[in-house]
């Protein structure tokens, strides 16, 4: 599991695409850090950390195998992030 991420994960369900986090509105979930860009979105996440991204705090999952996703490739289905590696097919 990475130790943290520098991207905001509620901004991925508020904002639709990714959003740097701010140090100073951090949390740590399942043994990970998370950065929020606002104490209103670090509230949110200590409230539902279900924002967190699947697979356990890997951001992708390809042929089986848990992998590095990219921030800036992300899905939202049924209220659950997952985080790419590459762009959806179309």
């Amino acid at each position: 599991m990475w130790a943290s991420m520098a991207t905001n994960p509620v901004a991925y369900f508020t904002d639709g695409k990714p959003v740097k986090g701010d140090p100073q509105y951090h949390s740590k979930y399942d043994g990970a850090t998370y950065y929020f860009q606002s104490g209103d979105d670090k509230a949110a996440f200590d409230k539902e950390p279900q924002y967190a991204p699947q697979y356990g705090g890997y951001w992708a999952m390809a042929m089986g195998k848990l992998e590095d996703g990219d921030p800036n490739y992300l899905l939202v289905y049924e209220g659950k992030l997952f985080v790419q590696r590459n762009e959806k097919p179309t």
